[in-house]
């Protein structure tokens, strides 16, 4: 092959290699051979194979939210809708670090002491009620051999003498009001529980039927212990009939014994079935209730046997009923109606 026969060589780019096209000739050649390939197809599926079909590759998806497909008639409307994806992902527990404390000091305390903190004030309120109580029946009894309990014994008629108020306040009736059980049986126990009280304890509008027979049987038991006090005789000495002259005589001794019973029953049943027997129940969550029947029965050791008795099976049945129930109007409330019973058969 003679030199002329060669091909010659061309200077400058490859065939077929032009000036690179601008912006413009790029749009233009591909709007003559069609779409380009990523914005005829979406990305492939790695399960199935296949292109998904959808919204350009290039081009960004509105912040719009699809409208929601109209239900027919057809369907069942008790089928349940489908949840979002955020809402079917459970929660992650939360840490110990960002748990709930409790408001107030007992947040500030430690949850190594908390149980701790709180069995010795129990402990504390338990011993309150023991010492309250045995001081009271120790001044009842008037045995000031060792000490002076007798100084213990505070009425509202000791205050009118001391200050000379006059009358109307030098009347005998205030005499009857036991101001030692009004302040350390229900006053500072109330003042105390303040903080944390559960005033539904206390509610009236928890009582229901089954509360309203469960007061009529505590009343029904109350009776039939009035009524033994005429055929006992330990009993008959101490609560006596009436010497009553008239009508006037006999209104003002009931005046008396009412006001004897608001000096001391809202507080015996406030310290009993409600302080004394949540403490109870928080050193011994199981048989801690058994501090309210043996307290009720101990103070009647004062009294004669029966009662006494008749107090602890009582103490049992309203105590076991409060802790049921976590409220204690049917107990004041029967309590009330066997004390008033009393009186009314004291009166005759």
């Amino acid at each position: 092959m003679t030199g002329e026969d060669k091909p010659k060589k061309r200077r400058g780019r490859p065939p077929g290699s032009g000036r690179k096209s601008s912006g413009a000739s790029r749009k233009k050649a591909a709007s003559k051979q069609g779409p380009e390939q990523g914005e005829l197809f979406g990305p492939v599926d790695t399960q199935t194979g296949h292109a998904e079909t959808g919204a350009p590759a290039g081009r960004k998806r509105s912040g719009r939210k699809p409208k929601p497909e109209k239900v027919s008639a057809d369907t069942d409307s008790s089928a349940p809708l489908p949840r979002s994806a955020s809402a079917e992902r459970p929660r992650p527990p939360r840490p110990a670090a960002m748990a709930e404390k409790p408001k107030g000091l007992a947040g500030m305390v430690p949850p190594r002491w908390r149980r701790g903190i709180s069995l010795g004030a129990a402990l504390l309120v338990i011993g309150y009620g023991a010492v309250v109580l045995f001081v009271d029946a120790m001044a009842s009894l008037g045995d000031d051999s060792v000490i002076y309990w007798s100084q213990f014994h505070w009425t509202l008629g000791d205050l009118a003498r001391q200050w000379d108020l006059g009358a109307p306040w030098n009347w005998r009736i205030l005499g009857m009001f036991d101001l030692y059980k009004a302040l350390l049986w229900l006053a500072v126990p109330f003042l105390l529980s303040l903080p944390r009280m559960e005033w539904s304890w206390l509610s009236w509008r928890r009582m229901e039927r089954r509360d309203a027979w469960f007061l009529a049987g505590l009343c029904v038991l109350g009776l039939v212990g009035i009524a033994a006090t005429r055929f006992i005789p330990s009993l008959a000495s101490i609560y006596p009939r009436g010497q009553f002259s008239g009508f006037g005589d006999r209104v003002l001794w009931l005046g008396m014994v009412v006001f004897w019973w608001l000096s001391w029953l809202p507080g015996w049943e406030f310290l009993h079935r409600y302080v004394l027997l949540r403490a109870g129940l928080r050193v011994f969550p199981r048989w801690g209730w058994i501090i309210v029947p043996l307290s009720e029965t101990l103070y009647h050791l004062v009294k004669p046997l029966p009662e006494t008795l008749g107090m602890a099976v009582f103490s049992v049945l309203a105590t076991r009923y409060t802790m049921a129930r976590r409220n204690l109007t049917a107990p004041f409330l029967a309590h009330l109606a066997i004390e008033a019973a009393l009186a009314l058969l004291m009166l005759t």
